[in-house]
């Protein structure tokens, strides 16, 4: 009875264990997930902002011509 138990209480902490081990590599990766957003949506707001300066060039040397 008493091995039982101990292989009971073993296999718990090694589920436990795991768990910790499965929780911490998620974090990880969502973590890289998140930076991975940040820096595209940085890289796609710079092109953003060129294109609107290009663009109000673009108009400017058409319809503004002094």
């Amino acid at each position: 009875m008493r091995n039982e138990e101990a292989e009971r209480i073993e296999r718990e902490e090694d589920r436990k264990l795991e768990l910790k081990r499965r929780e911490e590599y998620l974090i990880k990766l969502f973590e890289c997930e998140a930076r991975d957003r940040e820096e595209l949506l940085r890289k796609v707001r710079g092109k953003q902002e060129y294109l609107r300066g290009a663009s109000q060039e673009e108009y400017d040397y058409y319809f503004r011509k002094g």
